[in-house]
């Protein structure tokens, strides 16, 4: 946890400096990656309440800070899941309709999507604001989602159903799709060029393709199949 936290720390917050601080930097895909380091660095604040609670046996912040680090918490769920969408989209958009991209493909029309994206998350998450708070058990509190009695389990499976479709599911899906087009589409060119350079720069995309649906699904797929049993 505690080189979790740090390198994470670190990383985000070196990333939020370099796009905000230099103009140069703020192009399409880095504001794309700004605002994925942004809620990434939400998750990673709430790790010292992770580990502390863990090391108690419960939840010693009151019930202010269990809504706050519960809301922050589900809102990296979502928006990370977005922006990675959203990332491959411009991807595809870039690579395969090079000519009418550079109309979609502004500072201002990312800045607009990015707003978008969290004002989605935000909606998405509106149960954990409503029902996230601490209840005692033998005079110690723990944090989490209590549903209303009229709702009990069914409520609670009906959300991870639900947070699992929209912060995993349909991600990676389209994620998937967006690249595979993107591949395509390179593979589809390739032979008219013979440049070793070209092919190298095909390689490295496939590679990078390859790294971002793994990576994001290894690190995730454990988390919600825990979850959905």
């Amino acid at each position: 946890y505690a080189i979790t936290c740090l390198v994470g720390l670190c990383g985000n917050t070196l990333v939020i400096y370099v796009v905000t601080r230099f103009s140069k930097m703020q192009t399409v895909t880095n504001l794309y990656i700004l605002n994925l380091a942004i809620a990434d660095e939400l998750f990673v604040i709430g790790i010292p309440f992770l580990m502390t609670t863990s090391v108690l046996g419960h939840w010693p912040f009151g019930s202010i800070m269990c809504k706050l680090y519960m809301i922050t918490t589900s809102l990296n769920q979502f928006t990370s899941s977005l922006f990675l969408t959203i990332m491959s989209a411009d991807r595809y958009i870039a690579v395969c309709h090079p000519i009418s991209s550079p109309k979609f493909r502004t500072p201002m029309i990312s800045k607009l999507v990015s707003l978008t994206a969290w004002t989605l998350s935000a909606l998405m998450i509106v149960p954990v604001f409503m029902y996230s708070n601490t209840l005692e058990d033998n005079g110690l509190d723990n944090c989490n989602i209590f549903w209303p009695e009229s709702e009990g389990l069914r409520g609670e499976i009906a959300f991870i159903r639900y947070s699992f479709a929209l912060a995993f599911g349909v991600p990676v899906v389209l994620i998937f799709i967006f690249y595979s087009l993107v591949l395509h589409k390179l593979k589809s060119v390739g032979p008219k060029s013979k440049s070793k350079e070209k092919k190298k720069s095909r390689q490295k995309v496939t590679r990078m393709v390859l790294t971002v649906i793994t990576v994001y699904v290894f690190c995730w797929l454990p988390y919600w199949v825990l979850q959905l049993t």
